[in-house]
């Protein structure tokens, strides 16, 4: 854990490559952003009748090979909501070890098919004109960062081996919520680090606030929540839809005449519709099922029916 908090804090990574030490800046200043964010443009424009292939014909091509379905963007997107859901699911069965471990097992299940998806979805982004546009704009800025001019070739390979060094998301998140890590961050915060702070550094700070809110709420969970990801996660998805139901509640009370037993919201889209849907309690929902059913039945509900089914799903 030492190492990786003195790599994140440190201003360069330092790397070896044929018995040789180089050292690059981490930070990279807008200025040059800017200037590699132009010579991808650049890149794009002269080679734009080269031969190239361009993102959307490579994901056809993908489709096509049956090695991604058509509707790959509703998948993932789909596969991030069971991803939510299991989390969530997680979190409120937390002290059950055997619901656990089942919801382990599925959440791992799933992430491992959305991993696999993302990757074959991208599998060929090295063949675009878009891939190797961004491919020369990194080793540009690479470049401009080591310290000490190397041919391109030698240049390629230290791109490649800074990327492989750079710790990665769950790295960073592994060491906001440690031990070494809290202690030094509770004494000095954004002090710790200077004025040049990199990407690396703003995603550590970014989690550490994280878990300062955590550590702060009023419902703070408990210290084996917070240890695991998942499950920590999932009481932030938990808090999160708590909030919005609360805001949403509250907003549409406002606007609800008093005494009012029933209201009803025509929704303008899908997601209008699940909005609308989230604010009902259990009992509204069973209020709604038994309706559903004497419609269903019958074919049409009476006034009187509606009261009489009211005053028992609500006494």
């Amino acid at each position: 854990m030492d190492s990786l908090i003195t790599k994140i804090l440190s201003s360069k990574i330092r790397l070896q490559y044929k018995n040789k030490k180089y050292k690059i800046k981490k930070f990279v200043d807008w200025e040059l952003r800017q200037l590699a964010d132009e010579l991808k443009l650049q890149i794009i424009e002269e080679n734009k009748y080269a031969g190239f292939m361009h993102l959307n014909e490579v994901l056809i091509r993908l489709i096509q090979a049956k090695q991604i379905p058509i509707n790959f963007k509703d998948k993932i997107k789909d596969l991030q909501k069971q991803v939510d859901s299991l989390k969530s699911d997680l979190y409120n069965n937390r002290y059950d070890e055997k619901k656990i471990k089942s919801i382990k097992r599925n959440l791992t299940k799933i992430k491992t098919e959305q991993i696999s998806l993302l990757m074959k979805v991208h599998s060929l982004d090295y063949l675009t004109l878009e891939g190797y546009a961004s491919d020369i704009a990194n080793r540009f800025i690479v470049g401009k960062n080591l310290d000490k001019k190397v041919p391109y070739v030698i240049l390629s390979r230290i791109a490649n081996l800074y990327l492989e060094a750079v710790p990665n998301y769950l790295q960073i998140r592994g060491v906001a919520k440690s031990d070494e890590w809290r202690a030094m961050w509770m004494s000095k915060r954004e002090g710790l680090f200077t004025n040049e702070v990199d990407d690396l550094q703003i995603q550590l700070i970014s989690l550490s606030r994280m878990y300062d809110s955590v550590y702060e709420s009023a419902d703070k969970p408990e210290d084996f929540v917070i240890k695991d990801d998942d499950m920590l996660d999932g009481w932030l998805i938990t808090q999160s839809r708590k909030h919005e139901k609360d805001r949403k509640k509250a907003e549409i009370d406002s606007q609800v005449p008093a005494n009012a037993q029933e209201v009803f919201w025509t929704p303008k889209s899908k997601e209008d519709a699940e909005r609308i849907e989230a604010l009902n309690d259990n009992r509204a929902r069973l209020f709604k099922e038994r309706r559903r059913q004497i419609v269903q039945k019958h074919g049409t509900i009476s006034e009187s029916e509606l009261v009489k089914d009211y005053k028992l799903t609500h006494e």
